[in-house]
This record gives structure tokens, sequence and C-alpha cells, in this order.
């Protein structure tokens, strides 16, 4: 016999199971590594570890090079939740320069954008840009 009880408890168990269900659906990870020996028996390595969660989707890549040099690369996107996604990028080169930057777009067509670089002689150059573009039909 199917009681009252047990059908709530029933229909209280399975909504747990499909927010679970659904909380995983929005979010995922995915993480590689590779290395290796290249020519002249130098060793070389990277990573990339990738994924999105609770409106953030996320990339990061790390690695050393044949001649012992690391360098890395970041960037995420996020939904903002009012139509609006904000970007935000950076990384190392094997050299030793370096970058950053962010930017938003409205969901409409337009893109703001300033990031800074400074390569391994130590001098900076900066970039703004606005972006407008109309979606075809």
């Amino acid at each position: 016999m199917f009681t009252r009880k047990a059908a709530l408890a029933t229909l209280a168990a399975l909504a747990a199971t499909l927010t679970l269900a659904g909380a995983a659906s929005e979010s995922f990870a995915r993480d590689r590594h590779v290395s290796g020996t290249g020519a002249g028996g130098r060793s070389y390595s990277r990573n990339l570890d990738s994924g999105c969660a609770n409106g953030t989707c996320s990339r990061n890549r790390e690695g050393t090079g044949r001649a012992g040099n690391s360098w890395s690369r970041s960037g995420s996107a996020t939904n903002n939740g009012d139509g609006t996604y904000s970007v935000n990028r950076g990384g190392e080169g094997r050299r030793g320069g370096t970058y950053s930057g962010s930017g938003t777009t409205d969901g409409q067509g337009t893109y703001d954008y300033s990031g800074t670089a400074t390569g391994p002689n130590g001098k900076t150059v900066t970039v703004d840009k606005s972006r407008s573009v109309t979606p075809a039909n």
C-alpha cells in the first residue's frame, strides 16, 4: 500500500535528484596533459584544463617548451545574468612577456575590451577597443 507520506518522500527524493542533475548539466570540467620528447632528446609538456560552472566558463593552458621555457594562458567568460557577458584574459610568454585584459559585451553586438602587454624588455603597450557588429538577418 502506497501512503501519502511515502508518496511525498518519493516526490522529495525525485525533486532532489532532478535538482542535482540540473546543476550537473550546467557545469563540466576537462583536464588534459601531454608530454613527450622532441628532437635532440628535449622534453616538453602541456597542461590544459577547461570547464564551466555557475555561469562562468574558463580555459587555462600552461606548458614547458623543448628549450625549457615555460608559458601560460588563461581566459574566462561570464554570463552576468542581465544579458551582458564579461571576459578576462591573461598569460605569460616563453621569453617573459605578459599580457592581461578584460572586456564586456552587451549581448546586442557591442564589445569593449582593454588590455595591456609587457614585453620581456619591460616596454608596455595598452589596447582599448570597442567594436559594434550588426547581426545579419
